[in-house]
């Protein structure tokens, strides 16, 4: 027995029906509708214009919030530009 949470069937009409009917022979299925959300990705469509947008904001957003950093105030850069960081290492 195996256990699948997550699958992404994409394609025209007919080949997504054609896959989903396929895998429902073989397999439970539960059809979740249209994506919005797939392993962490926040995708947008939009129909109309034939586009498709992928980002990582809804993850991001998640992180932020399990390490409580949500009023943490955010900048370019992690550090000073200017600093001059060295490696140094003392062998015994």
């Amino acid at each position: 027995m195996a256990h699948v949470d997550d699958c992404l069937v994409v394609g025209t009409d007919d080949e997504v029906k054609e896959v989903k009917t396929f895998l429902a022979t073989k397999f439970k299925i539960k059809d979740m509708g249209n994506i919005s959300i797939f392993t962490g990705l926040l995708i947008e469509r939009e129909r109309t214009k034939r586009t498709i947008q992928v980002s990582q904001a809804h993850y991001a957003k998640q992180i932020i919030k399990a390490y409580s950093m949500q009023n943490c105030n955010p900048v370019l850069t992690p550090m000073e530009t200017k600093d001059i960081v060295q490696n140094t290492v003392t062998c015994t």
